[in-house]
């Protein structure tokens, strides 16, 4: 009973997601080029990727093993809310991230990116700046369908006596696909970093 059901759940989502363009539908796709798992129940909220044919497949493997790993140029923004609430003790809270292209490059996916964000927390008195620490978080952006991001650990180091700050994170993203009619996990650890200077 309980297989029967599977099966119905999953004839279900492959007819109701999004595959990366239109072809003929094949059971004879050769996944050997990348490390697939099966995976028996989708998680909740994921939407798998249905790839249809060898060509979209062959698309796929290429654009996880030439992903760039360089990171976007980093953007700072001051939150005039945060600074007006903390002017009575001197403490700025300044916003900073970077964002890494995913390397998908096909169809909608071409946008979607992995973006570490910093919550900065600079004391400033007269012309003195000085960090004193920093709250930082990951999350996706763009268009996440088929995609899980697990963010494992982030962490930020203050250095040259408060002067700049390292931030970094660290995850996996995980691909879900259905290949010959077969849910398929693939995945691929991560890291992003950043760093700000207060001068």
């Amino acid at each position: 009973m309980r297989k029967s059901l599977l099966s119905l759940i999953l004839i279900l989502v492959v007819i109701a997601t999004p595959s990366f363009a239109n072809g003929s539908s094949t059971t004879s796709i050769n996944t050997d080029a990348l490390d697939l798992s099966t995976v028996e129940i989708l998680p909740d909220g994921i939407t798998p990727i249905v790839i249809e044919n060898q060509t979209q497949f062959d698309e796929f493997v290429k654009a996880m093993k030439t992903a760039p790993e360089t990171i976007e140029e980093v953007s700072y923004l001051k939150n005039p809310n945060l600074i007006s609430s903390y002017s009575t003790n001197g403490i700025i809270t300044y916003y900073t991230s970077a964002s890494k292209n995913l390397g998908l490059g096909i169809g909608d996916w071409s946008s979607t990116k992995l973006k570490l964000t910093a919550a900065i927390e600079i004391y400033t008195s007269g012309s003195f700046r000085q960090i004193n620490g920093s709250t930082q978080w990951t999350n996706l952006e763009g268009y996440t369908i088929g995609l899980d991001w697990t963010e494992h650990y982030n962490s930020s180091t203050i250095q040259n006596g408060g002067q700049s700050i390292d931030v970094s994170a660290s995850g996996t993203l995980d691909y879900y696909l259905i290949v010959n009619g077969v849910i398929k996990l693939y995945s691929k650890n991560m890291n992003i970093s950043l760093s700000y200077r207060v001068y």
